[in-house]
């Protein structure tokens, strides 16, 4: 309309003014906004406007959509009141809201004389934009205008007299002859899209009007063709097509009253996997991409109210059947006149894995806060419980009544002990002692005790590569990971089965996380496998079963700890667990750590169970117990009397310091509470060691983070007793540092 030479009014059934173009406002001197939504007889005479309201009535009683109807000469009026001659075509608009009536208006006051309407005529064919060339039937040009020189480099003096195969490329002679023949029969040919060549040999992409000319008789004499050079608009095209295929969301284009579609981007054959030609004119639900029809049913009763419809989240099926969810935009859009919907997909399969680890963190954390919280005062509770039940073990005689209560009293201590150890381990809040470890070592040292554990109707399977690369773990929650996942793998083999345990180097790529929904770094690293011939599970269960106290045992035969603490030791240790089942055909647990490639340490289990029993020690150390719990204190004065030490006791820092200044021999050990009142034991530890720089210093805390470890890594030189312990281990501890 912008680029039409004519006024343009479109009008509504109220004969009210709802769209113009700029030669409105040129030829009858308003500015737009004075025109929208007025009556159309602001732009006719009075006198006239009778003549006009029935033409307008009989044009929508009678119309057909077709070519324009028959020009009609009539007077209008301009805003300053001058009336002047114009011609009027009316032609039908079909919208959503009814039949509108576009009038195309053009002021045919001079074309009354002959003389000055060729004027015009010619300066409008001269000054044409486009390329406007007349035709005789023979094919030969007769006239050429300044559009065509522009457009194709000839002068009008070298086109003239020239047949109109000049402006063809090689091979393609014979198509304006053809168009010719049809033009002969007083066929129009209407914007036909083509290549012609320039005077230089270049090509130029063109739309083609042509239309026979006729004389006073009738007879048709030769053609007219407008030529009109659609190059920006091809490279416009191109670009679009390249921006749409670029895309890194899947787009789509799709009829609106069968969802067949009719074009689809690069992305969304990558995504989906299908090619160009299996998905082009079939339905989405013929691909079977919907993975609910009726979610698409939704859909289109919301596009036909709203027209646009943002983020609607939705499962798309894959060629191969894998589901990934998106958040999907949709508008209705008029292409060539059929209804149809652009979609623009974004693919969030991912992003909504990392949340559900994220919300997985969040568990944990919580439960971390949660048991990290209690832990000193619960653990210190459990100590004193474990301590009086060791001394009054060898208080009573192998006869009395009493002893089996005594042991009931301190097994219910360890099972208390243990939950929160395990909560401590999922949620990573635990103090860990890692070292350069040899993996295959791990499992070697406790093959014989997994055997009793799993019994004689499962067969064990070790795979060690001798070439794996040492790791940075604590051994001891290794043999904790090795021992859960194996006995996980032997409750789920009720009739018997194999568990095969394997351990290898292996490189993990940006891939192998993305597919697995992790956030990881590339690299190498060493992966334990724990396999198993069981029942295997469904994909419900997989995704909780890291989840504390998520068990599919029944009551009584498992706490739901085991699977958790294993995922909080992997994670704490900087690994990553993957996890692979199908329900009847077992399970395969995967841990990967990063290589370490240094000389692996004995495992700590394994050192202690080789070395030799040492003989009776006689204790006669002096030994200061910094603790702030009383209970706790008291029973390791009596505990360590009981030995043989010279026991020293204070409740806080401050009164070490002091004990320190005033006690007249040396102090061989200071076992110390981390975390106290008004002074930790880190605090406390410096100021005593310039008053006795010789005495050894034992850290015991029940808190899981604290001022001798980083992100629950013990600091290197730290000796440290995790609460609550046994006496015993808490003995050995003594010793290994008075030695």
């Amino acid at each position: 309309m912008e680029a039409a030479p004519d006024a343009i009014v479109v009008v509504n059934r109220e004969r009210e003014i709802v769209l113009v173009n700029t030669q409105v406002e040129k030829l009858f001197g308003y500015k737009r906004e004075e025109l929208l939504n007025s009556k159309i007889e602001i732009l006719i005479p009075e006198a006239l406007r009778d003549k006009h309201h029935g033409l307008g009535n009989g044009f929508f009683a009678t119309h057909r959509t077709g070519p324009i109807g028959a020009g009609q000469q009539l007077f209008a009026r301009r805003k300053d009141g001058s009336e002047f001659q114009v011609e009027v075509r009316l032609s039908p608009l079909e919208t959503d809201e009814g039949t509108l009536v576009m009038s195309v208006v053009r002021d045919i006051t001079h074309q009354i004389r002959a003389e000055e309407k060729l004027l015009r005529y010619e300066a409008i064919v001269e000054w044409s934009n486009d390329a406007i060339i007349v035709l005789g039937l023979d094919g030969v040009i007769t006239n050429w205008n300044m559009g065509a020189e522009r457009i194709f480099g000839f002068a009008k003096s070298e086109a003239v007299g020239k047949p109109i195969t000049i402006l063809t490329p090689p091979g393609r002679h014979e198509e304006p002859l053809n168009f010719l023949e049809g033009t002969k029969k007083g066929v129009s040919l209407l914007d036909f899209e083509t290549v012609r060549m320039r005077k230089d040999g270049k090509l130029v992409d063109v739309s083609i009007t042509l239309s026979p000319i006729r004389n006073r008789d009738g007879q048709i004499v030769g053609g007219s063709g407008v030529v009109r050079d659609i190059s920006e608009l091809k490279r416009a095209e191109e670009r679009f097509r390249k921006t749409f295929n670029a895309s890194p969301e899947p787009i789509t284009v799709a009829t609106f009253s069968e969802g067949r579609y009719i074009d689809v981007n690069e992305s969304f054959l990558r995504v989906t996997g299908f090619q160009r030609d299996e998905v082009i004119g079939r339905t989405s639900l013929e691909l079977g991409v919907w993975k609910d029809p009726e979610e698409r049913a939704k859909l289109v009763e919301l596009l036909q109210t709203k027209k646009v419809v943002r983020d609607f989240e939705q499962v798309l099926r894959t060629k191969s059947g894998e589901k990934r969810t998106g958040l999907t935009s949709y508008e209705v859009i008029d292409i060539a006149g059929e209804k149809c919907i652009i979609s623009i997909i974004k693919d969030i399969t991912e992003r909504l894995k990392f949340e559900e680890q994220l919300r997985q963190s969040q568990k944990m954390e919580s439960i971390g806060l949660l048991a990290g919280g209690i832990a000193h005062d619960f653990n210190n509770v459990l100590n004193v419980i474990f301590g009086y039940s060791d001394l009054l073990l060898e208080d009573v005689g192998s006869d009395s009544p009493y002893r089996d209560k005594i042991r009931e009293i301190k097994r219910a201590g360890e099972q208390g002990a243990s939950l929160v150890r395990q909560l401590l381990a999922f949620s990573r809040r635990q103090i860990l002692d890692p070292r350069t470890v040899n993996l295959n070592d791990v499992v070697q040292n406790m093959e014989t005790m997994l055997r009793r554990v799993i019994g004689e109707d499962i067969e064990l399977v070790s795979r060690m590569d001798p070439e794996a690369k040492t790791v940075m773990v604590d051994p001891g929650q290794m043999g904790q990971v090795i021992l859960n996942l194996v006995i996980n793998a032997r409750d789920a083999m009720p009739h018997g089965g194999r568990i095969t345990l394997e351990i290898t180097n292996a490189t993990l790529d940006a891939e192998h996380f993305v597919t697995h929904g992790f956030r990881g770094a590339a690299g190498e690293y060493v992966m334990l496998s724990v396999s198993d011939t069981g029942t295997g599970m469904d994909e419900t269960v997989r995704k909780q079963i890291f989840e504390p106290f998520f068990t599919t045992k029944g009551p009584g035969k498992g706490t739901g700890l085991g699977l958790s603490t294993v995922y909080g030791i992997v994670k704490q240790s900087g690994g990553y667990i993957f996890v692979y089942s199908e329900v009847g055909r077992g399970t395969a647990f995967k841990v990967y750590f990063p290589q370490n490639n240094q000389k692996a340490h004995a495992p700590a289990a394994a050192a202690a169970a080789r070395k030799p029993p040492q003989e009776e020690v006689k204790c006669t150390e002096t030994i200061l117990i910094v603790e702030d719990d009383e209970a706790m204190g008291t029973m390791l004065h009596d505990f360590l009397n009981l030995k043989g030490y010279t026991v020293l006791k204070a409740v806080n820092g401050g009164e070490a310091i002091q004990i320190a200044k005033s006690h007249a021999g040396p102090i061989a050990l200071v076992i110390t509470d981390v975390i106290m009142p008004e002074m930790s034991g880190p605090e406390m530890v410096v100021q005593f060691s310039k008053l006795l720089s010789r005495t050894k210093v034992l850290y015991a805390s029940g808190y899981t983070r604290s001022a001798i470890s980083h992100d629950g890594v013990l600091d290197p030189g730290i000796t440290f007793v995790q609460k609550p312990y046994s006496l015993a281990d808490l003995h050995q501890k003594i010793r290994s540092l008075l030695q």
